[in-house]
């Protein structure tokens, strides 16, 4: 009887991803992802108009921080918006949104994105990095947590009119 020898795994390198302008083509994509994403089944709904003209604000006023990313086939992996919030003392870079496409998710897209991030922010001697997430979500939260973000104590509440008791 002969030893088997094992059968060879062929492991794929990740893909070659790049930061790019985000073109209208991958602004599209993105617009009707956040569309997708950040909306709930009852209340509020992004429209894909409303999620043009949330994202086109950031793009347009602020397109140093807004970017894409893609693979060497440019093939748009995800994207993220943000905007300069001078409402803080030392100024923070206020992330809008930070998607990466379904079948991009844990293949290092997003900390691409925040490695770049954080690198822009300290060139231009940002204070720091400043967000929202949906609370109800465990990942990206977790992700976030492991990340070193932690909560900064401000809490969104909301009711809808008509449930209002004066």
């Amino acid at each position: 009887m002969g030893v088997e020898r094992p059968t060879r795994v062929q492991i794929s390198p990740p893909p070659l991803m790049q930061i790019v302008s985000i073109t209208k083509n991958y602004f599209d994509l993105l617009v009707h992802d956040f569309a997708r994403i950040y909306s709930e089944k009852k209340g509020r709904r992004f429209t894909i108009a409303t999620s043009n003209d949330y994202l086109r604000r950031s793009l347009t006023n602020f397109p140093d921080w807004c970017f894409a990313v893609v693979n060497d086939e440019g093939v748009c992996l995800g994207g993220v918006f943000c905007r300069l919030d001078p409402n803080y003392e030392g100024q923070y870079l206020f992330v809008d949104s930070l998607q990466v496409f379904e079948p991009y998710k844990r293949q290092g897209v997003a900390k691409l994105i925040f490695q770049t991030l954080v690198s822009l922010v300290k060139k231009k001697r940002i204070h720091g990095i400043h967000f929202l997430i949906d609370d109800r979500q465990v990942f990206p939260k977790s992700w976030y947590k492991k990340m070193g973000f932690r909560p900064s104590g401000w809490v969104d509440y909301e009711i809808e009119l008509h449930k209002i008791k004066l």
